[in-house]
């Protein structure tokens, strides 16, 4: 009708007798009244795209594994920094307290200071309830020791005074 067009026909492949699905295009060249043409075997169509989607299909397989790794080294990487806040704030630093709160109460014991200091914890996991127990105890024993001096200074003071030849006084 144009003078051309896409035809469909059988023809054998080069190497071959059996006749094969062929596409070709053609146009008419009319001042010479040639038909030029070119054409392609369906087969190699269907070969050429079954290569590309198999190249395709193991570039989409080798991206979805690289960002699979990198998403899961990126969750191990954030899950990890979280961890070690989490350790930092709910363990590590509540037990450097507890332990510079154990030291300031054996300074106190051992005479090294004047006053024993409370640990600062108000937590309510172990290592608050042994901050608890601990400042309990520092309380009862300051008061203990209180105690001790107050008897020790009125003994001090007796034996002045008995020094001094007032032989009627009581600790």
């Amino acid at each position: 009708s144009k003078g051309e067009g896409i035809v469909k026909y059988h023809w054998p492949k080069p190497g071959s007798n059996k006749p094969q699905s062929k596409i070709s295009y053609v146009k008419l060249f009319e001042p010479w009244g040639w038909v030029v043409g070119t054409g392609v075997y369906e087969a190699d169509i269907d070969k050429r795209i079954d290569a590309t989607i198999t190249k395709e299909a193991k570039e989409v397989q080798s991206s979805t594994t690289t960002m699979l790794v990198v998403t899961l080294v990126i969750w191990a990487i954030i899950i990890t920094v979280i961890s070690i806040i989490i350790s930092n704030r709910y363990i590590s630093t509540p037990l450097d307290r507890f332990k510079e709160g154990l030291l300031s109460f054996f300074k106190y014991l051992n005479k090294e200071t004047k006053d024993a200091k409370y640990i600062n914890i108000d937590s309510k996991d172990e290592i608050g309830e042994m901050a608890k127990a601990v400042n309990e105890n520092i309380n009862n024993i300051k008061s203990l020791i209180e105690q001790d001096e107050n008897v020790l200074n009125d003994v001090k003071r007796v034996v002045r005074l008995v020094k001094e030849g007032k032989l009627n006084q009581r600790v």
